[in-house]
């Protein structure tokens, strides 16, 4: 299993120096997580699935990975175009870091492999998840859309 926290340091020091380098890391990043993930794409999608649940964690790591790269290649003014092929909403709004979301999102919209949603939306991220559907060419091999527990 990937552990994204291993290569973490590794792939920020190469977004802030070489931004072909980091694209080229963060598409071979989105394979292996496709090649993790889409091993049981197929058999999971039951509520709760535990299989799931772990898929959305690597995702999220590797979502939080790819956008820390972006930051840091943006502060040292490096020009990269990192890959986003999975994504999640979980935490984006907790994170801080809603409007770079929305731009990768964007940015990636005709190479997305999964998509992972599970919390309320205002009308501006539904319109990217349309976007995203409209927009993926054949890329697209796994959605999950799951309805908050609700709160009392």
């Amino acid at each position: 299993m990937i552990n994204i926290n291993d290569v973490e340091v590794f792939f920020k020091f190469i977004c802030g120096i070489n931004g072909h380098a980091a694209t080229v890391y963060s598409e071979s990043l989105m394979e292996s997580i496709s090649r993790e993930c889409g091993k049981i794409f197929q058999t999971i999608g039951t509520v709760n699935s535990a299989q799931d649940l772990q898929n959305i964690g690597l995702i999220q790591q590797a979502q939080d990975l790819i956008l820390k790269g972006y930051t840091e290649a943006a502060s040292n003014k490096v020009d990269a175009e990192l890959y986003l092929t999975h994504f999640t909403d979980r935490n984006i709004k907790q994170s801080g870091t809603l409007e770079l979301w929305k731009k990768h999102v964007q940015m990636n919209q005709n190479r997305i492999v999964s998509v992972h949603f599970e919390e309320n939306h205002e009308t501006e991220i539904t319109d990217i998840l349309i976007s995203v559907f409209a927009h993926t060419f054949g890329s697209l091999v796994y959605v999950s859309l799951k309805k908050p527990a609700c709160r009392n």
